[in-house]
């Protein structure tokens, strides 16, 4: 999950469902929202690079936005 720089889930509550996730850090390096994506694993799984990639982007660009920070040891 670090390395990756989201969290995933396969099939783990749904059987066929596939979903991404992140943190989205306020100003103190608190967890204040989870930035999520899901879909049918079929959807999902061929397009998890590209989706995570754009995930991180937007959920740095939020971070930015609100003046997040990420707490010490955090991947970013």
């Amino acid at each position: 999950t670090r390395k990756r720089g989201y969290a995933r889930s396969v099939g783990e509550l749904t059987e066929g469902l596939m979903a991404l996730a992140m943190p989205i850090f306020d100003r103190y390096g608190e967890v204040i929202y989870i930035f999520s994506c899901s879909g049918l694993l079929a959807t999902v799984a061929p397009r998890e690079e590209t989706i995570g990639q754009e995930m991180i982007r937007t959920a740095m660009d939020i971070s930015h936005a609100i003046q997040g920070r990420l707490p010490p040891g955090f991947p970013g």
